[in-house]
C-alpha cells in the first residue's frame, strides 16, 4: 500500500487527484466505502462496492454488497472475486502458487 489517506474532507476531489496521479480512469477504478458521505465519488467509478454492515443508503446506490463486514473478510472477499473473475483463482486451485510472486 502506498498510500493510505485518512480525514478526507471531499472524498470525490482526492479520488480525482489520485486518478490523475496515477493515470487511473473512472472505467479502472473502484472504491469501496460504507457510509452516506462515499457516494460523492460514484461519479468517479467505474463500481461502487459494500460491505454487508454498511449503511442501507449506500447499499440501496452500490453496484455490489459484499457478503462479508467490514474488518470482517470484506477486502478478502472483494479480492478474491477480482481473481476469480480474471481467472487467477481457477489457476491458483490447479496449479498453487508456484510463480505467482515472479
Amino acid at each position: 500500500i502506498e498510500r493510505c489517506l485518512t480525514n478526507v474532507k471531499d472524498k470525490g476531489k482526492e479520488l480525482k487527484r489520485i486518478q490523475k496521479d496515477l493515470k487511473f480512469t473512472k472505467e479502472e477504478t473502484l472504491f469501496v466505502g460504507d457510509d452516506i458521505n462515499d457516494l460523492v465519488v460514484k461519479d468517479y467509478v467505474n463500481l461502487l462496492i459494500t460491505q454487508n454492515d454498511a449503511s442501507n443508503f449506500i447499499k440501496r446506490k452500490a453496484h455490489l454488497i459484499l457478503n462479508q463486514n467490514g474488518g470482517e473478510g470484506a477486502i478478502r472477499e472483494l479480492a478474491e472475486k477480482i481473481q476469480d473473475a480474471k481467472g487467477v483463482l481457477k489457476k491458483i486451485t490447479k496449479e498453487g502458487w508456484k510463480n505467482l510472486n515472479n
